[in-house]
């Protein structure tokens, strides 16, 4: 069942679909309804993610709830944020990859688009 989302019941949204992993309830947007039943929005890590804290206390970033809730917990794999930019957690921009092709694809993706990154 659809969680109700700021006064209102996600079912009455015409064409939301909706996930849900460990407690979360996400939609195609990236929103995020937590296990109380209010709108998740996270705060930012020094890193530039967002993150929340669960119901254990233990902090959650937001793009592994929401690629988890989307396409399934994978072990062994990160979330890579298709564009680059680390707060865009709609689930198309998501995909899950192994350390190494992550790696890749971010520096693929700075040579695009010209900017140079130095370890």
């Amino acid at each position: 069942m659809p969680p109700a989302v700021g006064g209102v019941d996600a079912r009455s949204q015409r064409g939301v679909a909706w996930k849900t992993w460990g407690g979360y309830h996400v939609d195609a947007r990236g929103v995020v309804v937590g296990p109380s039943g209010r709108r998740v929005r996270g705060s930012l890590t020094t890193r530039g993610y967002l993150q929340t804290t669960g119901v254990n206390k233990k902090k959650l970033l937001m793009h592994r709830i929401i690629a988890n809730a989307w396409y399934g917990e994978i072990q062994g794999k990160e979330v890579n944020h298709l564009d680059g930019v680390r707060t865009n957690n709609a689930p198309h921009n998501l995909r899950f990859e192994y350390a190494d092709c992550h790696r890749r694809a971010d520096a693929a993706r700075r040579r695009r688009q010209g900017k140079h990154h130095h370890c």
